[in-house]
């Protein structure tokens, strides 16, 4: 049984993407290719892939435009608790942080993380390091950070400074969760921290 903690990169054929494999490298990046042409690199191997007949049948997905996916993601309520939480955070310890994760997420921007799809990536610098050494003090700003679905690689944060319940992993053959993607997977982490500190 796989899961997402295996999965290095997602592509898509046909459904208006052409005959062969289309795959988003990284941020800027896209390609054609045929399906065992990724193999063997950053991008790992084949472990398998859904047919449009699986995927259309499936009852659990919807589809609806990305813009509306993203902001279904938590609910306003849910942002605002999260919000009031994290509001008498240290001003001190969250300047610190925020300089800190500045320092991080321009990092993702240099060419070794623009060409990769594997969000594992993203967390290979000193300046992840600097964020992760910060400690568990930082667990309510990261999730602060995980209400906006474009910061999803504040997971890979989470992960090294979080509590185990915290993470969330999705198992492969649940089409609906993998569809859903990081943004998915950074809303549910939101809500188990709710329930938690709430």
């Amino acid at each position: 049984m796989y899961s997402t903690n295996a999965l290095k990169h997602s592509s898509i054929s046909g459904m208006g993407h052409g005959t062969r494999w289309e795959s988003k490298c990284g941020i800027w990046l896209r390609i054609q290719h045929s399906l065992g042409e990724m193999e063997r690199g950053i991008y790992g191997n084949v472990m398998g892939y859904y047919t449009q007949s699986q995927i259309l049948a499936d009852a659990d997905i919807q589809v609806i435009s990305e813009e509306e996916d993203l902001m279904a993601l938590l609910s306003n309520s849910e942002k605002e608790l999260v919000t009031s939480i994290t509001k008498s955070h240290d001003t001190e310890k969250r300047k610190v942080f925020e300089e800190t994760y500045s320092k991080w997420e321009k990092t993702w921007y240099e060419p070794q993380c623009m060409m990769s799809s594997n969000p594992g990536d993203y967390a290979k610098s000193p300046e992840f390091r600097d964020v992760v050494a910060l400690g568990q003090d930082i667990v309510p700003l990261l999730m602060e950070k995980l209400t906006d679905p474009h910061q999803f690689f504040a997971l890979q944060a989470v992960a090294q400074v979080a509590h185990p319940e915290l993470i969330v992993t999705v198992d492969l053959s649940n089409r609906a969760a993998v569809l859903g993607g990081e943004q998915e997977r950074a809303a549910e982490t939101v809500r188990r921290w709710l329930a938690f500190a709430a």
